[in-house]
C-alpha cells in the first residue's frame, strides 16, 4: 500500500469462533453500504467503487478494506470518501446500538445493518469497530472510529427487526368512522382517485396532516360541496369519514377517503 493511502478497517473481537455466514454477512454489509454511499454522496464519481480485502490478521479478526474507485482519485479525495463513509455507516451502527432508528432507511439498508451487527449479537462477549485509517510505513493513523459491543448489537438487531416488520406491513390500512378536520382546502374541483390540493388531519390515526384523495364520487362531492358552500367555516367542522391511510416504506403519506358518515360543528376555541 502506498504511503498516506486511506482505507477502512473492520475489527471483530469475539469470545467464540465466528460463524462463517455471520462473517460473510458482516463483510458484505460493509461492501454494499460503501457502494451505495458512493452512488448517493459522490455522484460525480461515475465509475466503479468497491472495497477489496487486503489483509486479515490473526488474533482478532482485523480486515483491511482498500477502496478502489474508478476513475482513480487523489489521496485527499480518498481521505474525504473514506472518512465520510465511516462517519455515515459507523454512525448508523452506533445509533442503532443505542436503540435509536433512522426513518429514511430502505429495506436493503436494514438488511445490511442486520448483517453488520449479527456476528457480534451472536457472540457472548464481542466487540466490533469500523475505522478510517491512513497507512504509514512506521505506524498507521486512525482518524475516525465507531464501535459497539454485544449488548449494543443485540439492541440494534431488535430495533432493526421492529423497523423491518413495519416496512413489510400492507401499504394501506382501513380506518372507519374517524373524525377528520381540514388544514388546507381549495374551491377547485378534483377527480375521484386523483391527487387533490387538500390536506386533512385525523388525530386518532396520525399526528400530522396528510394529503387527501377521494375513492368515491359520493365522498368527493359531499366534501367539495361543504368547501364551496361554506369555505371560510369548513375549518370549523369535523368530518366523520371512513378512509385508508396510504404508506410508503412504512411511513404515512396520504389519506384515501371512502365515505362521509357525518359532519359536525367544532367547538369555538377562539
Amino acid at each position: 500500500m502506498d504511503e498516506g493511502k486511506s482505507f477502512v478497517e473492520l475489527r471483530l473481537d469475539l469470545q467464540e469462533p465466528a460463524d462463517l455466514f455471520d462473517l460473510v454477512g458482516a463483510l458484505s454489509a460493509v461492501a454494499n453500504q460503501f457502494e451505495q454511499f458512493i452512488r448517493r454522496e459522490h455522484q460525480n464519481l461515475k465509475g466503479d467503487a468497491r472495497l477489496f480485502v487486503k489483509e486479515i490478521r490473526k488474533g482478532s479478526i482485523i480486515v483491511e478494506l482498500i477502496p478502489v474507485i474508478l476513475p482513480l482519485i487523489e489521496n485527499m479525495d480518498r481521505v474525504l470518501v473514506v472518512d465520510g463513509f465511516v462517519r455515515r455507516f459507523g454512525g448508523l451502527l452506533t445509533s442503532y446500538s443505542e436503540g435509536d432508528k433512522k426513518d429514511d432507511l430502505s429495506r436493503s439498508d436494514i438488511k445490511d445493518l442486520m448483517g453488520a451487527v449479527s456476528i457480534i449479537a451472536n457472540d457472548p462477549n464481542g466487540t466490533s469497530s469500523i475505522s478510517s485509517v491512513e497507512y504509514h510505513k512506521t505506524k498507521n493513523t486512525t482518524r475516525m472510529k465507531m464501535e459497539f459491543d454485544t449488548s449494543g448489537a443485540k439492541r440494534a438487531r431488535e430495533t432493526l427487526q421492529i423497523q423491518k416488520a413495519a416496512l413489510e406491513l400492507p401499504s394501506h390500512e382501513l380506518f372507519e368512522n374517524r373524525m377528520m378536520i381540514f388544514v388546507r382546502t381549495t374551491v377547485k374541483s378534483s377527480e375521484t382517485g386523483r391527487k387533490t390540493e387538500l390536506q386533512g388531519l385525523v388525530e386518532s390515526v396520525h399526528s400530522k396532516p396528510l394529503a387527501i384523495t377521494f375513492e368515491t364520487d359520493m365522498a368527493r362531492e359531499r366534501i367539495e360541496g361543504e368547501i364551496r358552500d361554506d369555505e371560510k367555516n369548513v375549518y370549523k367542522k369535523g368530518f366523520f369519514v371512513d378512509l385508508y391511510m396510504e404508506k410508503l416504506q412504512g411511513r404515512p403519506v396520504a389519506y384515501r377517503v371512502v365515505s362521509v358518515r357525518d359532519i359536525i360543528p367544532l367547538p369555538d376555541t377562539s
